[in-house]
């Protein structure tokens, strides 16, 4: 298992859009990200900043492939268009952090 942690930036005045969807994941979508090994997926937001941190099961990339293949995670993300400024990653991607301390 890997830990990762990734940053986004929204439209500004889309915060209140943006967590309301958050409460109200689409099942489908939430049994793909499980069946793709991602777990305990948690997002954090600071004004139009937002951190999310995921449990990868086995790994980060290969979670993260699996669900990037999936159709339903695709139109979650066109969903958000109008609502997510940047992925803070010049060519679009998620812009993943690096682990720098754990403590169990």
């Amino acid at each position: 298992m890997e830990r990762a942690c990734f940053t986004l930036t929204l439209v500004p005045g889309t915060e209140e859009e943006h967590d309301r969807r958050h409460r109200h994941v689409w099942p489908k979508l939430i049994a793909a990200i499980q069946a793709a090994g991602l777990r305990n997926f948690t997002g954090f937001r600071r004004g139009t900043d937002v951190v999310y941190h995921v449990e990868c099961h086995p790994t980060r990339d290969e979670a993260f492939r699996r669900i990037d293949a999936e159709e339903i995670n695709a139109r979650w993300t066109a969903s958000f268009d109008g609502i997510i400024a940047s992925r803070n990653h010049p060519d679009g991607r998620m812009f993943f952090l690096e682990e720098v301390s754990h403590v169990e």
